[in-house]
């Protein structure tokens, strides 16, 4: 067992490609880079491995967090979960800002095709908040939105709220459709929207759910109706927050994280759970081992003479 799962080891060369756990074409140049400081510490009843991880794009460079890992357990005994993993919410702030470098988060919503609801989203509609897009392009026109996730950053998990932090940047750009075509009306950035919610386990797939988000900052490097307060912007988008949340959490349930269910060959993970503590997250599952396929040498047909001289040899 040790010779197998140390070669096993080895033969990651500290990088482990997402790709292994995922068909998705994003996932083909993102990467974790992992090294260990310590050996692992193997007794008659546990084994435990401590490493240092980051994810990051292949295409482009690796960069380290500045931010120092916390210290984390390599086994909690009140758990009864025999695979335990704790990672740190630094590693997964390294996933999430990665996540953007290696794929996107955006997408279209069309005026007149609403998910889930029977609603247009109209020039007039939007100027409550949008002061002039009817005057510009008519109550009745049909306005598509367009929004893209451009960062994210500051992941924070909390024992106490079981739950997380995570603030990011949202561009929104609203599309009015007039005379038989389209123009970019509005363009705006939604800076340091602080989100809180939680992770929720889906098969072997990893999805975000949020519970509120509060916007910190709005810039409008586009407009075709006249100039708009930022500040007044700030105060709509954080008063309809709520009524929001339901559809953001429509929009960001197809975006998930493949989970890794094969550890290096060796294990297969079931039952996953999850638990969020102050500075990391506790990850617990079900093992099952993968006996390695090795097939043992068939014994040659020895006559007596072969078996006498082996005698002697071992003599």
């Amino acid at each position: 067992m040790p010779e197998f799962i140390n070669t096993s080891i080895a033969g990651t060369d500290g990088q482990i490609p997402i790709s292994d756990f995922s068909a998705s074409p994003f996932a083909q140049n993102w990467s974790l880079d992992w090294s260990t400081a310590i050996p692992a510490v193997i007794t008659e009843t546990t084994a435990e491995l401590g490493a240092l991880g980051i994810m990051y794009d292949t295409a482009t460079s690796e960069t380290e967090w500045s931010t120092a890992f916390p210290d984390m357990p390599y086994k909690d005994t009140a758990e009864p979960a025999e695979f335990q993993a704790y990672i740190a919410d630094v590693s997964v702030d390294s996933l999430l800002g990665s996540f953007l470098e290696v794929g996107d988060i955006a997408g279209w919503v069309k005026g007149d095709d609403v998910p889930g609801t029977n609603k247009t989203i109209t020039a007039g509609e939007l100027d409550k908040v949008l002061s002039g897009m009817s005057a510009k392009y008519g109550a009745d026109a049909i306005v598509d939105i367009h929004g893209a996730c451009t960062d994210l950053h500051s992941f924070v998990s909390s024992e106490a709220d079981q739950d997380f932090t995570i603030f990011g940047t949202a561009n929104l750009q609203f599309w009015p459709r007039f005379n038989g075509t389209t123009e970019l009306a509005v363009e705006m950035n939604l800076i340091d929207i602080k989100f809180t919610g939680g992770i929720n386990l889906v098969g072997n797939n990893a999805t975000a759910e949020i519970t509120k988000f509060l916007v910190d900052k709005i810039t409008v490097p586009t407009s075709t109706i006249g100039k708009l307060s930022p500040f007044k912007l700030k105060l709509e988008f954080n008063t309809v927050s709520k009524i929001a949340i339901p559809e953001l959490n429509k929009f960001i349930s197809k975006y998930s994280v493949p989970l890794p269910t094969n550890i290096a060959g060796i294990f297969m993970l079931s039952d996953v759970f999850l638990k969020y503590m102050d500075g990391y997250l506790f990850a617990g599952a079900t093992p099952t081992f993968i006996a390695p396929s090795t097939e043992l040498p068939v014994a040659p047909v020895m006559d007596e003479a072969n078996e006498v001289a082996l005698r002697l040899i071992q003599v």
